[in-house]
């Protein structure tokens, strides 16, 4: 029989139990939820025969929409792990980066 796992320590500061795995499945969810606005937008838009500046322009709206479904989903881990972190800025770096992504990607 094995007790609690050990308390892990980042720069001396403890970090609470069950980090990882919220972390791990906030990502995994987010990450599931937010690839429908790009898989939706992407059929949709083929589909219909759009311009490749239209295909651009749509996938990287739907890529914000990605990325502030995946801050959002980290940011709910960070307040309960790591209230300094300023959550509204955590989603609005992450919908920046993937909005981004999803344009230099196109």
């Amino acid at each position: 029989m094995t007790g609690p796992a050990p308390d892990i320590h980042v720069s001396g500061t403890p970090v609470v139990a069950g980090l990882r795995r919220r972390w791990t499945l906030a990502c995994l969810i987010g990450e599931l939820v937010g690839f429908l606005p790009p898989a939706t937008a992407g059929a949709a838009l083929s589909t219909i025969g759009v311009t490749d500046l239209i295909l651009v322009v749509g996938l990287t709206i739907a890529g914000l929409m990605e990325g502030a479904i995946l801050g959002v989903a980290q940011s709910r881990v960070l307040a309960r792990h790591a209230p300094a972190v300023n959550g509204r800025a955590w989603v609005v770096a992450t919908t920046t980066a993937a909005g981004f992504a999803w344009f230099v990607g196109m």
